[in-house]
């Protein structure tokens, strides 16, 4: 089986305004049932599309983990947010990734982000640390798909959820080709095979599809 990997040399089409008419990530991160004062895992956050949404949304008592394993991407997203007024603080977490810091008063950029670069079965956080985790176009990308959500179920805490955005497995206007794509009902088998309990499965645009699946406790 092929394997389609985004191209970081591609990065300005994920911000890119249009996107937001087929994968709005405030209304998706809603039907995911992201609340305020969660720790959220952003994994795969790329230049912070769903990253920026997810820690509006956490709110000043939530915490928002930006997780890629490329540290191009995240050095696009450290700047985006210093950019845009807020400073980058100087603390390092394990694997390299950069604290966002600095309080903003102003609605600007959110301030409780912290990045964090990994390897595709290696996220160097400890076990049980987010409420929430969240991949978008993602999962289809990944070849060692079991050990990758062995990886996420360390990283939940009993009780908290995982939710996988992924390209519908049919012919888009965009997107990977067809034979690349990850079947809704195999995304969830594989959650399952995870030691996860599907609990919503839902449409996340007009070429995406979302499964959440709970953590045990």
């Amino acid at each position: 089986m092929s394997m389609h990997k985004f191209d970081p040399k591609h990065h300005a089409r994920l911000d890119d305004p249009a996107r937001r008419k087929i994968l709005n990530p405030e209304e998706i991160l809603r039907k995911a049932e992201l609340r305020p004062g969660l720790v959220v895992c952003d994994i795969g956050c790329g230049t912070g599309f769903f990253t920026l949404a997810a820690a509006r949304m956490a709110g000043e008592k939530g915490l928002v983990y930006g997780v890629d394993s490329s540290a191009e991407m995240l050095e696009l997203l450290r700047k985006r947010l210093a950019g845009d007024g807020q400073t980058a603080g100087d603390g390092t977490m394990a694997g390299g990734g950069q604290t966002a810091g600095g309080e903003r008063a102003d609605g600007g950029r959110p301030d409780n982000i912290q990045l964090v670069l990994s390897q595709e079965l290696a996220i160097p956080l400890p076990d049980r640390t987010a409420d929430f985790a969240f991949m978008s176009n993602v999962l289809h990308e990944i070849t060692q798909r079991s050990s990758f959500l062995q990886e996420v179920h360390r990283l939940v805490r009993p009780g908290g959820t995982v939710t996988v955005v992924d390209w519908v497995a049919a012919p888009t206007e965009a997107g990977p080709p067809v034979e690349d794509r990850l079947p809704k009902e195999q995304a969830s088998e594989l959650l399952k095979q995870a030691g996860f309990r599907v609990v919503k499965e839902f449409e996340a645009g007009p070429f995406h599809y979302g499964v959440t699946a709970l953590k045990p406790a």
